[in-house]
């Protein structure tokens, strides 16, 4: 989401070299839709992406596993609390997955 602010008109020859008309300077301020991360854990969620992409062809569940030295089925029961397939690859997450996958596996501890 953005908000849009005006903060003044100017003749596009000054900028630009243009003859006639006249232009704006809008910035577009960046509104975050969801807090990044959620539970404030940047440094975990950076850890547990790199964990998911340390190996090739392989389930997220299997990377993460073996990217974060903790057992499968732990991995495979947050992937499902956070109402995940378990067979999803990483490139097939998003960001807000791995925000959900972070904050079951910290409530799993």
């Amino acid at each position: 989401m953005a908000h849009i602010l005006r903060y003044f008109y100017f003749a596009p020859h000054h900028v630009f070299g243009l003859p006639g008309g006249f232009a704006s300077l809008t910035p577009l301020p960046f509104v975050p839709v969801f807090p990044f991360p959620p539970n404030g854990d940047e440094a975990g969620l950076f850890r547990l992406i790199r964990a998911a992409f340390s190996q090739r062809r392989k389930t997220a569940a299997n990377a993460v596993a073996n990217g974060l030295g903790i057992s499968k089925a732990k991995v495979n029961a947050a992937l499902q609390a956070a109402g995940l397939d378990i067979r999803l690859r990483p490139e097939q997450l998003t960001l807000e997955d791995y925000c959900a996958l972070q904050a079951a596996l910290a409530a799993a501890e």
